[in-house]
């Protein structure tokens, strides 16, 4: 399911994951998980990190993350 105010576009392609075939999902900050999130986030509105405030990431079911 799609959480309300939520966006999907085909264009975007995966980032990819240092993990291995089976990303841990820890939404703890400072893991390569947490990191790999954030690099998502700032690919999917083409804001650079540096320039972003994460307000919240987590989880949002199996092998799902939530952030804003």
């Amino acid at each position: 399911s799609q959480e309300k105010g939520s966006q999907t576009n085909p264009s975007w392609k995966p980032i990819g994951t240092k993990q291995g075939a089976k990303p841990e999902m820890k939404f703890k900050e400072g893991t390569v998980d947490w990191s790999e999130m954030k690099e998502a986030i700032s690919y999917a509105v083409d804001v650079p990190e540096s320039q972003l405030i994460f307000d919240f990431i987590g989880n949002n079911g199996n092998n799902k993350a939530y952030g804003n």
